[in-house]
């Protein structure tokens, strides 16, 4: 091999190491080699009680999604990295799809906005934490996403509710009249579903990487220093053959 290729072998190496090392660093989230995608939707309920005046049916509330980690699904219609849906009276509306391309474990945030105007109301501020478990099935695809819920308390939630009253209404503004809203299936607590692959972080995913990156760093260190010495010794040979 020429002093050349060589050269442009080392170079090469070190582009390719110099790929790994940013790829690892970046934090990319790759759980999964197969790239089918899921997609699904957050019902969200408003429910005004009243126990002896007329339901509102115009009376509208702003609600924000927000993004627990970086660089996570969210709805078309995002702006400034929050999702906002309007409801408008006591009903239940679904979110604009959140689409996954990996498995993994996505977390979010659901509140009420602060721009609304409750003077009339009293004000629920309940906030919720979302759980959205996605997974890879034994036949490479992903799985249905799954969610756990949980309120500002930490307790799991069943659903996503929001609760008013006028204030002139006595009685818990977030009373047991909360409809029912059918609920996406869920893990139970201290159980991540089973079935399926194990779901790896994105910090599982650097660590790899930087394993492998260094691995092959030193493999190439290695190499061109045993090259180097070899030709030393080639150079060594031809002076003591020509005195």
């Amino acid at each position: 091999m020429s002093r050349i290729q060589k050269n442009i072998l080392a170079k090469t190496s070190l582009l390719f190491l110099l790929f790994l090392l940013c790829f690892a660093a970046n934090g990319a989230k790759v759980y999964a080699t197969d790239m089918n995608t899921v997609s699904t939707r957050l019902r969200i309920t408003q429910v005004f009680l009243s126990d002896d005046k007329p339901v509102p049916d115009d009376k509208m509330f702003v609600y924000e999604l927000s993004p627990l980690e970086f660089d996570i699904p969210m709805p078309d219609d995002t702006a400034g990295n929050v999702y906002r849906l309007m409801i408008e009276g006591t009903q239940s509306m679904e979110t604009a799809e959140l689409v996954f391309n990996h498995a993994g474990i996505y977390k979010y945030k659901l509140m009420v906005s602060e721009s609304n105007n409750t003077d009339d109301y009293e004000y629920d501020d309940r906030e919720y934490t979302i759980e959205v478990y996605v997974r890879n099935t034994n036949d490479g695809h992903l799985s249905v996403p799954e969610f756990i819920i949980r309120n500002q308390s930490g307790s799991k939630s069943e659903e996503l509710t929001f609760s008013y009253a006028l204030k002139n209404i006595e009685g818990d503004p977030t009373g047991s009249s909360d409809p029912t809203v059918p609920s996406t299936g869920k893990p139970d607590d201290g159980d991540d579903g089973g079935g399926g692959e194990t779901v790896l972080t994105g910090q599982d995913i650097q660590r790899i990487f930087f394993v492998a990156a260094l691995s092959i760093f030193s493999f190439f260190i290695l190499l061109i220093a045993k090259r180097r010495k070899d030709e030393e010794e080639e150079i060594e040979s031809n002076i003591s053959a020509n005195r």
